[in-house]
């Protein structure tokens, strides 16, 4: 008794969500609302992630071909734009906050870090004639995370406003993307004192 008393309340609630959603806009605004609740999990999701960097992309994409979709900073159903559109937009813009916040992240500047030295490593190690041209880019990336150093040289987690711990090895990785760096500019300019890689120095 109790069990089919239980699933009659369970169907009876569902009937009531499913008058009230469908008296409150189209079936396609909810499942709008639907596919961006469970992208906000995905978004989520990769803030404990090791590999956020990798999956962070696609995210962003799927993100704005939702957001892209917008006429005038509102969803259009059926020709018509429905009122309710409150919720859309806020889950909208708190995936893009988590997004700005992984990317703004020690563990993703660690991360972009370790992809800025690999690249640096090729340069260095395989390119006898290197270019500005070629090192520009990476010299670019690697400007943009030392612009999230503090004035006292810590990086301060921007989401939070506080300097995580264990930036050993954040700092470890700059200086020695900053020495590959170095080391490629002589090569290109053919000035004295260029030294040839240390395979230790670097991979270590």
């Amino acid at each position: 008794y109790c069990f089919h008393s239980s699933l009659l309340i369970q169907g009876n609630m569902e009937t009531v969500v499913k008058r009230h959603r469908d008296d409150n806009g189209p079936a396609a605004m909810h499942e709008l609302h639907d596919r961006l609740a469970d992208l906000k999990k995905d978004f989520e999701n990769l803030k404990t992630s090791s590999d956020a960097l990798d999956h962070l992309l696609a995210l962003q994409e799927r993100l704005r071909a939702i957001d892209s979709k917008r006429i005038d900073g509102k969803f259009v159903f059926e020709n018509k734009v429905p009122p309710g559109q409150a919720d859309l937009v806020h889950l909208i813009e708190e995936c893009y906050g988590i997004a700005y916040e992984i990317r703004t992240g020690m563990r993703f500047m660690e991360q972009e870090l370790s992809a800025i030295r690999a690249g640096l490593m090729w340069i260095e190690l395989k390119e006898p004639k290197p270019t500005w041209t070629l090192l520009a880019p990476w010299q670019d990336r690697l400007q943009h995370v030392s612009e999230k150093l503090s004035a006292d040289g810590k990086y301060v987690d921007e989401s939070k406003n506080e300097i995580p711990p264990g930036q050993a090895k954040l700092f470890e990785l700059l200086n020695v993307c900053y020495a590959l760096k170095h080391q490629i500019a002589l090569k290109i300019e053919g000035k004295a004192g260029y030294k040839p890689p240390q395979s230790d120095f670097y991979t270590n």
